[in-house]
């Protein structure tokens, strides 16, 4: 993986963090390393919160699209 795929998976996991559902850094416990499983993790906490999801769709699909 490259430098720059690096630094775009911890941007997501940054704003995806911020932005879950109940503190998301919470629910995916502690951060040694961001990987494509773990932005994956994040985005599953979105599951089921209907309004959350349509405010953040653009990231959301962002994060789909980096991980797949």
């Amino acid at each position: 993986m490259s430098k720059k795929q690096k630094d775009v998976l911890m941007s997501l996991h940054h704003h995806l963090t911020a932005l879950a559902p109940s503190g998301g850094s919470n629910q995916v416990g502690k951060l040694l390393r961001v990987t494509p499983h773990s932005i994956d993790k994040l985005v599953g906490l979105f599951k089921g919160h209907t309004q959350l999801i349509y405010q953040c769709s653009g990231l959301l699909q962002v994060s789909v699209i980096k991980v797949s």
